[in-house]
């Protein structure tokens, strides 16, 4: 409920920032967590195609953005994108993600007993 009332206020008063439509706008949110999390929206659709996730990538200029999509990923989803640990370029970011990679037992599921 408080989530809806504060959209609400945002949108009557004009301060919410447009939303954006490609990377370029995501750059230009004047937040840090919301520019995060708009590069992470557009990006991470693309993974499953290699070409395109990779241009994506380079579009943005900051390298620990892109680590961070490469490590949000792969906490997702150890399993499938696990490859994209070896391409994290920030020492913590990259010990972080091949933990997690190295712990297959956390993306299992439980057996019934």
């Amino acid at each position: 409920m408080e989530r809806a009332t504060l959209a609400l206020f945002l949108s009557l008063c004009g301060c919410q920032e447009p939303t954006p439509t490609d990377l370029a706008g995501c750059a230009a949110l004047s937040a840090p967590t919301a520019r995060e999390e708009c590069r992470f929206e557009m990006v991470a659709p693309l993974a499953a195609d290699r070409a395109a996730f990779t241009a994506a990538l380079e579009e943005i200029a900051d390298p620990y953005s892109r680590d961070l999509i490469r490590y949000r990923l792969a906490f997702q989803d150890p399993q499938k994108h696990s490859t994209l640990c070896r391409e994290v370029e920030e020492p913590t970011l990259h010990e972080k993600c091949r933990q997690i990679i190295g712990r297959p037992h956390l993306s299992s599921t439980r057996k019934k007993p």
